[in-house]
């Protein structure tokens, strides 16, 4: 889906989805079932054939190679997505007869080092490697939260916050569990997530990673990493269930719309998302509970740079009482209306207008296409074409479509679209603009 593009030769259309089967089966394949097949592929293709009934596993055979799958970059991705599974002993990744496990992990890394996509690893992967091997370590400290619509610091006492941070800069690290609740069938449990954190060296980039079972999702980052290495991990429990149904097609960051609900739904959870709300919060929270305390200002913070310095600790108390401090509170600006409210359909989307909008006519450019693992993913007309697609615009004075764009004009309160015709098999990711006529 990622990297293998639709293409036509010789006026014949190429799916991107290529099936090793026998014959068609209704809307499958019938596959390749016989023993002698298998055995011939495995020959052929000097591969393990897994022959014997307690055996498991999984050969990738790249026969014409794109540039960016090297020996070098599949390592270097093995590792990024999946370093706790590797070192946990649960995925052996083979590149080109070079084993990737728990044992050879550090040394793979450093010799892969130029392919990792993240700053972090390409910088200091020993660093990195030794916060995901920490968790099989006993924890620091276990705290249990009973409350998912409080940040974590929030459902933390003072006095805990305080020894989380002593111990954090007296050890240059630290260990935290965080249990929180998850309803699933109207039975309540604990799940635990698992938290390594460490200074960051000065002017190295903090490694910022999220692993649901031993795999990563890139997108669950925190918005201010500040100088600290971080490592959450949630490995068990009914919240790594959970935050699978919450991942979508593309396993990237943690999603939540109507399609997400609806599985949680029928998975019997209580599809509120408060657990992927707390968890989402968790990278910057986790980050703020060992960092040092700063509600009061330091009014002597910068007393070297713009006052002659004084050793009379006398003087610099007296002024410090004598001055008042002034708080000026601005109240926050009011929410912003949303123009237009998103649903997704099983395949495609619908756009309709936000009946708590009230400043029409606007604008409207939708822009589409199959998700490639990339935050804007790049459209092949062999992907769709406008006629290959179900379009159905209403409340906008006229619309065009063209390629993977659809632009319309004039739309007021009962504006609504409706695309579908996409491939069910694969995700489709929109961008939305708004916006005036100058």
């Amino acid at each position: 889906m990622s990297l293998l593009k639709p293409i036509e030769t010789n006026d014949e259309f190429k799916s991107s989805y290529a099936y090793l089967a026998s014959a068609p089966l209704a809307s499958t394949f019938a596959l390749y079932d016989s023993s002698e097949f298998h055995l011939s592929l495995a020959t052929a293709f000097e591969t393990e054939t897994y022959a014997d009934p307690t055996s498991s596993g999984l050969s990738l055979i790249i026969p014409y190679p794109h540039p960016d799958l090297s020996a070098g970059h599949i390592k270097a991705a093995s590792i990024e997505h999946f370093a706790p599974a590797i070192i946990g002993k649960s995925l052996v990744v083979e590149v080109d007869g070079e084993v990737l496990d728990e044992h050879t992990i550090d040394n793979v890394a450093k010799t892969c080092s130029g392919y990792f996509s993240a700053q972090a690893l390409r910088e200091n992967s020993s660093a990195v490697l030794a916060l995901v091997k920490a968790i099989t370590s006993k924890p620091d400290f276990t705290f249990v939260v009973s409350d998912l619509s409080k940040r974590l610091g929030e459902t933390i006492d003072p006095e805990a916050q305080r020894k989380v941070r002593e111990h954090f800069e007296s050890r240059d690290g630290v260990k935290l569990i965080v249990e929180i609740p998850v309803v699933r069938d109207g039975v309540v449990s604990l799940s635990p997530i698992v938290a390594t954190l460490s200074h960051a060296p000065q002017g190295r980039r903090p490694s910022d990673f999220f692993f649901r079972e031993g795999m990563c999702l890139p997108e669950v980052t925190a918005r201010n990493v500040a100088d600290i290495n971080l490592i959450v991990q949630s490995n068990s429990g009914e919240l790594a269930t959970y935050l699978n149904f919450c991942e979508g097609k593309a396993h990237l960051g943690l999603l939540e719309n109507s399609e997400v609900k609806a599985k949680l739904v029928q998975a019997k959870f209580s599809g509120s998302f408060a657990e992927k709300r707390f968890v989402r919060r968790l990278m910057d929270d986790l980050r703020s509970l060992v960092l040092p305390d700063a509600e009061e200002p330091d009014a002597t913070a910068f007393a070297q740079f713009f006052s002659a310095p004084t050793n009379d600790a006398e003087k610099v108390n007296k002024k410090k009482k004598k001055r008042k401090d002034v708080v000026v509170v601005v109240p926050p600006s009011p929410p912003r209306t949303p123009t237009l409210v998103v649903e997704s359909l099983a395949d495609g989307f619908r756009i309709r207008a936000n009946p708590k909008f009230d400043r029409w006519p606007v604008n409207v450019r939708v822009e589409y296409a199959y998700a490639d693992g990339s935050r804007k993913p790049a459209w092949s007309r062999y992907d769709f074409l406008p006629k290959d697609l179900n379009i159905g615009v209403g409340g906008a004075l006229n619309h065009l479509a063209k390629d993977n764009l659809l632009t319309c004009r004039g739309c007021d309160a009962t504006f609504n679209v409706e695309v579908s015709g996409f491939d069910i098999r694969r995700e489709v990711v929109t961008n939305i603009r708004v916006f005036r006529d100058a």
